[in-house]
């Protein structure tokens, strides 16, 4: 019988990000000495198509709990669903080819999504005179200028003679990371599904919320579901260990009674009592530079954690210019999981291209229209202020009893985000700011 372990392991999980064929799996083999391409397409066409997991030991004692993601334009979803959990991440940049557009978008989603540790590996340095090196550092080091990485590492590596590989480990074991915020209802967005035999199903996924217990009661939420299936927890893994409990920020591992492999996958969410699916979302919405501007009605994809549904984004006053910032509402035609403090990423739908991202304020928002957009955004600024009695004034309309409204809304705000109250601006103002 498998050990349990009291504790759980001192872990944290790091994505990489890069161009298409820079050398994010293959640095990870190299540091782990385990193939992540497991599909025999990835292995006939050498490019990575879905998520690789591993752990890596390191000298401290904590463990790097490694997602791999593809580097193709064309998986871009999967890529966001792997970073959406990441507490620091490794970028790639090949030192042949230094600098590429998939360089960029990765580096600008992971900004959106708020990751702001990591390290940067110059990939292939054996290829490459000193000369070539230093040309593609100062390339990276432009590129990432005025990013969550100005500051970061940048390390050359090569998997064949072994250069860089003691000290990216070594730089990750120094890597400052904030703690996760705990508490609130569990939420698990699956990444991960297969079967074992003599188990039954197991999810993978990185805890967002709370904590689960083995043989805690939980519930399924398929992608577009609002039911979902009731299932119960038979086992727990934490980043490989087997474990009682699993909290917020963990790379978890369910073993579930209850449910079938085919009512699980990417885009569902393992959810604990007190969370519903919602439809309509109010939060910040930050436009990237090189965007053009976010007008009233824009159909956009919302990719949010694993799930991935289309969405329709009325900015709350003016029209989001490039590179500002601004609040807005999104109409889901599908509903999701979505709790205050959540990020987001919008994408064009053709050609599908990443134009920005936000943060979650409210998503129990009532549907607003024109005439409500100056209470709107006196709301929604007192929210980011931290004033979550904002939830009880705005769930008047939708008619909730007193008490259901505060458990939904105030039960589920972030204590990390509570901050004093600041004075709301005048109802009508522009609720941007230049970036």
């Amino acid at each position: 019988m498998a050990t349990i372990h009291a504790a759980l392991p001192d872990a944290f999980v790091v994505g990489t990000a890069g161009h298409i064929d820079h050398g994010k799996t293959s640095l990870v083999r190299a540091l782990t000495g385990v193939e992540l391409d497991r599909l025999p397409e990835e292995q006939r066409r050498g490019i990575t198509i879905a998520l690789g997991f591993t752990t890596l030991p390191l000298a401290s004692g904590r463990i790097a709990s490694f997602i791999d993601v593809p580097g193709h334009e064309r998986l871009v979803r999967t890529m966001i669903a792997g970073a959406s959990g990441v507490d620091a991440v490794v970028l790639c940049v090949s030192a042949v080819e230094g600098v590429m557009p998939q360089t960029r978008e990765h580096l600008s989603i992971l900004g959106l999504l708020g990751v702001r540790a990591g390290l940067i590996a110059l990939t292939m340095a054996d290829l490459v005179d000193e000369e070539l090196l230093e040309l593609a550092l100062d390339d990276v080091r432009g590129a990432v200028a005025g990013t969550f990485l100005a500051d970061a590492p940048v390390i050359p590596t090569s998997i064949h003679d072994g250069r860089g590989l003691d000290a990216l480990r070594a730089a990750l074991d120094a890597l400052p990371l904030a703690p996760r915020p705990q508490g609130g209802p569990f939420r698990l967005p699956v990444d991960r599904v297969f079967v074992q035999r003599g188990f039954g199903a197991v999810v993978t996924g990185t805890a967002l919320s709370g904590e689960v217990h083995e043989g805690d009661e939980l519930r399924v939420l398929p992608e577009g579901e609002t039911e979902g299936v009731k299932v119960r927890v038979r086992g727990v893994q934490v980043h490989g260990h087997k474990v009682s409990r699993s909290q917020a920020g963990q790379r978890t591992a369910l073993n579930l009674s209850g449910v079938s492999q085919e009512q699980l996958g990417r885009g569902a969410v393992v959810i604990g009592a007190g969370v519903a699916p919602v439809s309509i979302l109010d939060g910040t919405v930050r436009w990237l530079p090189e965007a053009e501007p976010l007008e009233e009605g824009a159909r956009l994809r919302l990719l949010l954690a694993t799930a991935e549904v289309m969405a329709v984004v009325e900015p709350y006053g003016e029209p989001i210019e490039g590179g500002e910032e601004g609040l807005a509402q999104l109409r889901l035609a599908e509903p999701v999981v979505a709790l205050p403090g959540d990020r987001f990423i919008l994408r064009r739908e053709s050609p599908m291209i990443t134009l920005g991202g936000g943060v979650v304020l409210d998503p129990w928002a009532p549907r607003a229209r024109r005439r409500d957009h100056p209470e709107a955004i006196a709301a929604l600024t007192r929210l980011q202020s931290g004033d979550t009695a904002v939830f009880l004034e705005r769930a008047g309309p939708s008619g909730l009893p007193l008490a259901e409204a505060t458990r939904r809304r105030l039960g589920h705000a972030p204590e990390h985000r509570l901050r004093p109250t600041a004075p709301s601006p005048r109802a009508g103002s522009r609720p941007t700011t230049r970036r």
